[in-house]
């Protein structure tokens, strides 16, 4: 199994980046609507520091490096591990945006409108750990499938990308199609079929003149 592709994945920078508005806009509405839409900071915060963790220490590994060769071998405990996570915090981030859309009832319209600005970075933030989530779930079910190494399917002679071949839907074609779209090396039968046809006609001298030259004609074809 491969590096879990969620483990670094640009979405966790977004992650990142959404942590600074949605503790401004927290802190602005807990000030004027009371303090139960700041109580999601935490977990945010927790979530934000985590991804941060991730992408400073496994982001500028090589491939070669023998952290990544280790974390190879450990992909599939990494990916449970991240997937119970993303799992938790977009859960919980979500359960944190129920019940601050539950405690609106009966604000005033301002309220409403700067709480209802205030949980779309938690939106943005569940929606994030979500994705990633079902990114290592399909690590974990259905591991990436081999690269075909398309090195071995080069032409020996002009060097180009060979295909495998194709059985045509024309009848009359599938043999000019299978030459066309796949490498055969050149055989001694392959030249003698190129070749001039070499009959060996044994004409004696009695022979008719005319059949003489229609061999002498077929000789020189």
């Amino acid at each position: 199994m491969t590096k879990p592709r969620a483990l670094t994945h640009p979405v966790r920078q977004l992650i990142i980046l959404s942590f600074i508005p949605n503790l401004v806009l927290s802190v602005v509405n807990a000030v004027i609507s009371g303090m139960w839409p700041i109580v999601g900071l935490p977990l945010l915060a927790f979530s934000t520091a985590i991804c941060a963790g991730l992408l400073l220490r496994y982001r500028r590994q090589t491939e070669d490096s023998p952290e990544s060769i280790k974390l190879q071998r450990q992909a599939r405990c990494i990916s449970i591990t991240m997937l119970v996570f993303d799992a938790a915090c977009a859960v919980g981030i979500l359960a944190i945006l129920v019940f601050t859309w539950k405690s609106l009832a009966g604000r005033e319209s301002g309220q409403v409108t700067l709480t209802t600005y205030a949980t779309i970075p938690y939106l943005f933030a569940s929606f994030n750990h979500s994705y990633l989530a079902v990114l290592n779930l399909g690590d974990l079910i259905g591991p990436g499938r081999p690269v075909r190494n398309t090195q071995q399917q080069m032409c020996p002679q002009c060097d180009l990308h060979l295909q495998a071949p194709v059985a045509s839907l024309i009848p009359g074609f599938s043999h000019f199609r299978s030459h066309r779209e796949c490498y055969r090396p050149v055989t001694g039968e392959t030249e003698r079929f190129f070749d001039a046809p070499d009959f060996d006609y044994d004409l004696d001298a009695d022979d008719d003149e005319d059949a003489r030259v229609i061999g002498q004609g077929l000789l020189a074809q």
